[in-house]
């Protein structure tokens, strides 16, 4: 199975909507920081595997520093690593 996650569901401790009762903290270290106005996108090594986590601009760390990142995981989709076709 491969794991999608949209930038937007995967943030800072701080600016994530602690209404999820199952949030997920995941370290990551940030490679890329992309200040885009009001967000920053940080680039990350999740497992060996780059992924995006939207941040706020003061939560978003610097290149090369470990941090503990926010996933909702019911937000997340699935797809078939053959077709990669979305599952659920």
């Amino acid at each position: 199975m491969i794991l999608g996650v949209r930038p937007e569901q995967l943030t800072d401790p701080a600016s994530a909507n602690r209404d999820q009762p199952d949030l997920q903290t995941i370290a990551a270290k940030i490679e890329i920081v992309e200040p885009t106005g009001p967000d920053t996108l940080a680039t990350v090594m999740l497992n060996g595997v780059k992924a995006v986590a939207r941040c706020h601009p003061q939560g978003a760390g610097l290149p090369g520093q470990q941090v503990q990142l926010v996933l909702d995981p019911m937000r997340t989709l699935l797809f078939d690593p053959a077709s990669e076709n979305r599952i659920a």
